[in-house]
């Protein structure tokens, strides 16, 4: 090597070796482990130790045979349950006392839990509200839980007259709770005026440190299905010039539904003549070599593809005596047994709205649907792409599990229930019409309802495309979400089943706490600058990846709708100073290439007039994205967030992307992701 070319490559180690200092410094700051973000959570908590002597705890061990008797002799009001190998944490004596002084009618509660091991916390069980069809299935108070004594005495000496009393502390236990739940009405419907309350309580903090994950102990219940025998489902198919794959979908329904009475109606919105005719020979033929009960039903109607109206439409045409109604794509292919009954053995319960059933992408064992979950980004699927050979989060893939929505591909409502909520919204065309119908279900006091212990598959994206495919698309589904919390501004960021612990503000697949993402939005504003060509000056380059995981107007952001869409739009001036403005968040990394050396800059590119804006962000960590890039160099803080006022940059439609710089060698590049932000005319 010359002395230049050594003296270059001394001068580029020291600068390498000065960034890594740098980027260390920031992990350093960032970097936190569950054990320190949960201890800081809790403690702004408004906790009052009250000292109550309200309160007794009583360890699982001690609730054998003679558990009836131990309570007898109890004086106190509340009894707290609890697994004995842990500890009760100080926090649950106090918030117990405090929860059942402010809830008189609640006689049961439970909270969540956590590991404890070499003095460091790890491990939380982030437990959803009350979930009637969960507990069912299985017992997931875990290791915490507390009873009104008198309550507790009255259930248990009804199990004592009956024999169910046992020897096994758990099965006692669950059978309390079973009772207390139907003393409290539990398993009934929630009052449509009162839809937020719940029977049963459920305190949302650490309330127990395991030193073990606790088994999950299975429901004595057989999930509580009702009685279908006599029930007639009427299975609703959109479907437009996809003849071959329209017939996998009813042979492989037919093939797996024996010992249930059903019908389909195939809805189609104007397949051209030759797939109308098929269409139209295959269900003949089906009907006459299937000994159908029903023959199928062909709604032929030429009009914009509109999934809602088409499901109106089929759901109007279900004969009288049908009493629940199956939604179901044309890209399903049925692949178990039984799952028809195990479905409609759900939906026809008194407390329950809209039943989905686990999808998986077609000849594997990738999730693709296992419940819909509203974060505040929108509705998302958690568990999506992720392998189904493995439980994950105690057990959120396998078994029954209450939910806030499930997918249209898949979905049987009563025709009572869907009749009561005025069925699917016929303004939400294409998306979120599935969780505009679950919302409104939820919205009038039913539970939803997933069934994760069968599976269909789905061949998801055949009859539409994807939705990320082009501009028009995305912008379509910015609007039909906005629709959808215009109509459900009391589920904005609000999902009964998503703990408000686990990440809420991006896109994950996995159930993590919130310490992996969180929004900033108390970050500084940063100041635009108009690019004076250095961006067009930039090759574009596939190895920089950037995903934009929300753009949007500040207010949107905290509210759920724009201010205009508030009643702001009279009075513009009046919104305080943080909500006037736009929020990134995100991730960006460079493939191959060493992370901590990058100076980033997000870019912002009118699509009408060309014109760039530069944005400084600030890094994120992110160890999520750390985990998934495992063959990347420094990519824990491949995060990034800014915020900009309503005036830095003029409005318009503007294409996010990221320009990243090496800070060792000066080289630039740039990418451009798929999403958007229209930055609308100043508030003030």
């Amino acid at each position: 090597m010359s002395i230049a070319g050594y003296l270059k490559a001394h001068i580029k180690s020291i600068l390498v070796d000065r960034q890594h200092k740098q980027y260390d410094e920031i992990l350093c700051v960032q970097r936190k482990e569950y054990d320190s973000w949960i201890k800081e959570k809790e403690s702004r908590l408004d906790v009052r130790q009250t000292g109550s002597r309200s309160l007794t705890f009583l360890s699982f061990s001690e609730c054998g045979a003679d558990i009836y008797r131990k309570i007898q002799e109890l004086t106190e009001d509340i009894i707290v349950f609890h697994a004995d190998d842990g500890c009760v944490s100080e926090l649950a004596a106090p918030l117990v006392d405090e929860f059942m002084s402010a809830h008189p009618e609640v006689r049961l509660l439970y909270g969540d839990e956590d590991q404890l091991r070499k003095d460091e916390r790890t491990d939380p069980w982030f437990k959803p509200d009350w979930s009637p069809d969960t507990f069912l299935d299985r017992f997931y108070f875990g290791s915490i839980f507390a009873a009104r004594r008198a309550t507790a005495a009255d259930v248990l000496e009804e199990m004592q007259e009956a024999g169910f009393l046992s020897a096994v502390p758990e099965e006692n236990l669950y059978q309390l709770c079973h009772g207390l739940v139907a003393k409290s009405n539990g398993f009934d419907r929630r009052p449509p005026e009162d839809h937020d309350s719940f029977p049963v309580g459920h305190i949302s903090e650490i309330l127990f440190h395991g030193q073990n994950v606790p088994p999950l102990l299975k429901g004595r219940f057989d999930g509580e299905y009702g009685d279908i025998h006599n029930e007639l489902i009427t299975v609703v198919i959109p479907s437009k010039d996809q003849p071959d794959i329209l017939k996998r979908c009813l042979l492989s329904l037919v093939r797996n539904s024996k010992n249930i009475t059903y019908h389909f109606i195939v809805v189609d919105n104007g397949s051209n003549e030759i797939n109308k005719n098929e269409t139209i020979n295959f269900l003949k033929k089906l009907h006459n070599e299937e000994n159908l009960s029903y023959p199928p039903v062909y709604l032929y109607q030429e009009m914009p593809f509109n999934f809602s109206q088409m499901c109106n439409m089929g759901a109007a045409a279900a004969p009288a005596e049908s009493n629940l109604l199956l939604f179901l794509n044309d890209d399903i292919e049925i692949v178990q047994k039984g799952w028809l009954e195990k479905m409609a053995g759900k939906a026809i319960l008194p407390r329950v709205g809209a039943v989905g059933a686990k999808l998986r992408y077609p000849g594997s064992d990738i999730i693709q649907h296992a419940g819909i979950t509203n974060i505040r980004i929108g509705p998302i699927h958690k568990l999506q792409y992720q392998s189904d050979d493995h439980e994950h989060y105690f057990g959120k893939n396998r078994g029954i599990h209450n939910v806030i929505a499930v997918t249209g591909a898949c979905l049987m409502v009563r025709k009572s229930v869907f009749k009561e909520v005025g069925g699917f919204h016929e303004k939400l065309a294409v998306a979120f019409n599935d969780v505009d119908l679950c919302y409104s279900v939820w919205e009038a006091g039913y539970v939803n309802v997933v069934l994760n212990h069968i599976f269909l598959y789905h061949h998801e994206s055949l009859s539409r495309g994807n939705d990320g495919e082009d501009e028009e698309k995305i912008i379509r589904l910015e609007k039909e979400k906005d629709l959808l919390y215009q109509r459900h501004r009391g589920l904005y960021a609000k999902d009964p089943f998503y703990h408000k612990y686990l990440i809420a503000d991006v896109p994950s697949a996995e159930y993590l706490p919130a310490l992996y993402n969180e929004a900033d939005l108390g970050l500084p504003w940063s100041e635009a600058a108009a690019d004076r060509g250095k961006v067009a000056a930039c090759p574009l380059d596939a190895v920089l990846r950037v995903g934009v995981e929300c753009a949007t107007d500040l207010f949107k952001w905290k509210y759920g709708v724009a201010a205009e869409a508030a009643g702001q739009s009279g009075r513009p001036a009046s919104l305080i100073r943080e909500d006037r403005g736009y929020y990134f968040h995100g991730y960006v990394f460079v493939i191959g290439g060493d992370n901590a050396c990058y100076e980033r800059t997000l870019l912002l590119k009118d699509q009408e007039k060309g014109a760039v804006w530069r944005i400084p962000i600030k890094p994120r960590y992110r160890p999520d994205i750390g985990k998934a890039l495992v063959d990347q160099l420094n990519v824990d803080l491949t995060g990034f967030a800014a915020k900009i006022s309503d005036d830095a940059v003029p409005p318009g439609n503007y294409l996010i992307g990221m320009m990243v710089k090496d800070r060792c060698s000066r080289q630039r590049f740039v990418n451009w992701s798929e999403k958007r932000i229209v930055i609308v005319t100043k508030y003030i």
